[in-house]
């Protein structure tokens, strides 16, 4: 679907490129095309801003609510913007959020046959979003986690699923309308994708969610599993000042934008479109501006696909996210807060490990405790269940600073001081770095064989051992040249045909490890082997030379098996044992190698040119070298200039950087 007269005919795409960046002028008529859209709605107070984005010419559609007038559809129509049609189907959550909002409920089967007449009518299409945030972190299916309280992880999955069902079950009948999703969470991209929607798009940029990275790994992975599109919901609320932050400085959005992009998102949602003009001095907000730049690089440079390297394997039903710093247990299906099961807490420290800041990300507390906290910074997330949002008193909930003291009294003194020194909110906004770069994606073990094999390499986390249909999976995947890497409890003595070793279920107690070039002192608890076949041998040990990390060769691809079950130690959820593993490993199949302080980073390739997209997420500036697997001349896209295989880099505070080399 792609209207706009087939989105100008990428006419200006074309254009465009050719006249600010001529070296790079080519045919993308085979690329995915890039859809922005902007949430409106679509009166007279708007116009300004739908005026400036039909001028532009890079934005795709409008995400209008269902109670436009049927006049002001047809002229929308007539103008072939494409309409994304936003209605929640869920019964009881569209209830809750009309009561919520104050507005009249809608009646889906009216809504919907005045739209399909009215596109019938114009020759376009429509899309139907209708799962929105509320199905997994506002106001709607999170109540029936604190209403329900399911007891355990299946019980919980089975919830969101039948959720879910009931949602479609309004759809039923409407199958030539495409189905997009926002899911607020990042654990909930699988369940919706698995759904039946046509795309599934993941909530970003409020501080009430989670980091940036872990639900790109997320979505992009749920979209990969089930073989849809994917894309970001950009939004602007910040809930620190109780407001939007679209009269602020901008580099926290700007980043946002450009690493959703070279991470493969294509389809982009913005919410609070009606902000982006100032109607008082009738000019536009400084993050529309951020969106323009945005939305013109998106016409004249095609990335190309991420190179994702490597697919982490959760049960279903797992429920786990990242956890914010301030919590204070470790539960899992955040409002049902379900004890971890075990092995859980290797993927906290996994997540912490690949993206180190993810924890921080999602931040109520920039500036302390405040002195009055009314309003709260949301009524409902993970920090805040209010009064008017709980099933039950005992369901309020209210997180508390973990500072004792505020810089501030109140949200409102600090949305006044940092609107009025216009401050940059990317000092109190943490986003993550990443270790081995960007590319991990997160797929479920009930995956099929081919999605496995998208993965050069497979890690795989599950609180229980492998069932034979999956191993049997597992198996095909690494004879026919996979990597596969998992712990001792995931696999148990019996599975010798995919380690290569057996080992007793008896703990003996470490307090060192060592490899061919390093050895290290951390206390931990691993499984002696017992017997090892000829074609695995081991590559960390302890000082007597008990395997601890072992390799077997199975076909033409390799089982890497830890001894120490679930990965964990005592001091480290994820042991340093297996990061030290994990950087010698996944280095061999990397493009570059970065060398200095933490950076976000991932690398790309459109069949033409690779692309290395680099994002400072601190307010330091960077400064370290890159290093490329090859030889050929890179380039610095903004900068012209050309640098050589070995460089030093610098990239300033929240600033980003990219690079391309050809094929």
């Amino acid at each position: 679907m792609i209207s706009r007269r087939e989105f100008l005919k990428r006419a200006s795409l074309l254009s465009l490129t050719s006249v600010l960046w001529p070296e790079l002028t080519r045919s993308l008529e085979t690329s995915t095309p890039t859809r922005l859209f902007f949430d409106l709605n679509p009166v007279p107070e708007n116009q300004a801003v739908i005026d400036w984005l039909r001028s532009e010419g890079w934005c795709w559609g409008l995400g209008i609510p269902w109670n436009v007038s049927e006049t002001r559809l047809k002229e929308l129509f007539a103008q072939e913007w494409n309409l994304v049609l936003h209605m929640i189907a869920h019964p009881e959550t569209r209830h809750r959020h009309a009561k919520y909002k104050e507005r009249p409920e809608p009646d889906p089967g009216r809504v919907l046959q005045r739209w399909s007449n009215l596109s019938r009518a114009t020759n376009m299409d429509f899309i139907w979003m209708m799962l929105l945030e509320n199905d997994s972190a506002g106001v709607a299916h999170p109540q029936k986690l604190l209403e329900t309280k399911p007891e355990s992880h299946p019980q919980a999955q089975n919830l969101l699923t039948q959720h879910l069902q009931e949602a479609h079950q309004t759809a039923a009948g409407y199958h030539r309308v495409q189905k997009w999703g926002v899911a607020g969470y990042a654990p909930s991209c699988h369940a919706f994708a698995a759904s039946g929607l046509d795309c599934v798009i993941i909530e970003r940029a409020n501080d009430d969610v989670e980091d940036l990275l872990t639900g790109l790994s997320f979505c992009r992975g749920a979209a990969s599993q089930y073989n849809i599109t994917w894309g970001v919901d950009i939004s602007l609320w910040w809930g620190p000042i109780y407001g939007c932050i679209q009269a602020l400085p901008d580099s926290y959005h700007r980043r946002h934008l450009y690493t959703s992009y070279f991470s493969g998102a294509r389809t982009f949602r913005i919410e609070g479109g009606d902000l982006f003009y100032d109607r008082k001095n009738k000019q536009l907000e400084p993050l529309a501006k951020t969106f323009k730049e945005f939305g013109r690089f998106t016409q004249a440079v095609d990335p190309g696909k991420p190179d994702v390297f490597l697919g982490i394997v959760l049960p279903a039903e797992h429920g786990w996210m990242t956890p914010p710093y301030w919590r204070t247990t470790r539960t899992a299906w955040n409002y049902a807060r379900i004890p971890y099961r075990r092995g859980q807490r290797a993927l906290d420290g996994f997540f912490a490990t690949a993206f180190p800041g993810s924890q921080y990300a999602m931040q109520p507390f920039p500036f302390g405790a405040y002195v009055q906290n009314d309003p709260p910074a949301s009524p409902f997330a993970l920090s805040c269940i209010s009064p008017e949002f709980a099933p039950h008193p005992k369901d309020v909930f209210y997180q508390e600073s973990p500072l004792p003291w505020g810089k501030y009294k109140s949200r409102k003194e600090a949305r006044q001081q940092m609107h009025a020194g216009q401050v940059d909110p990317a000092l109190a906004r943490p986003m993550p770095h990443s270790r081995w770069g960007s590319g991990i994606d997160v797929i479920l073990k009930d995956s099929p064989l081919k999605v496995l094999q998208h993965y050069p390499m497979l890690l795989i986390f599950d609180s229980d051992p492998i069932e034979h249909s999956f191993k049997q999976n597992l198996m095909q995947y690494v004879e026919q040249g996979g990597i596969l890497i998992l712990a001792s409890g995931v696999v148990g003595p019996s599975d010798t045909n995919l380690t290569g070793i057996r080992f007793m279920p008896e703990y003996r107690q470490g307090r060192s490890w060592y490899t061919a070039n390093k050895k290290s002192m951390e206390s931990f608890l691993y499984l002696p082997v017992t017997d090892m076949n000829e074609k695995t041998r081991a590559i960390f040990t302890t000082g007597s030379g008990d395997p601890l990390i072992t390799r077997h060769d199975l076909g033409q691809g390799q089982v890497y098996t830890s001894l120490l079950p679930w990965f964990e130690s005592e001091k480290y959820d994820f042991s340093e044992m297996v990061v030290e593993f994990m950087d010698q490993l996944f280095a061999r199949y990397s493009k570059l190698f970065v060398a200095g302080e933490p950076l976000q980073w991932i690398t790309t390739c459109n069949g033409r040119e690779h692309y290395a997209f680099f994002s400072n997420n601190s307010h330091e500036a960077w400064e370290g070298e890159i290093r490329f697997n090859h030889d050929k001349p890179v380039f610095d896209y903004f900068e012209r200039n050309q640098i050589f295989p070995e460089k030093r880099l610098t990239i300033a505070p929240f600033d980003l950087k990219i690079l391309r080399w050809p094929v």
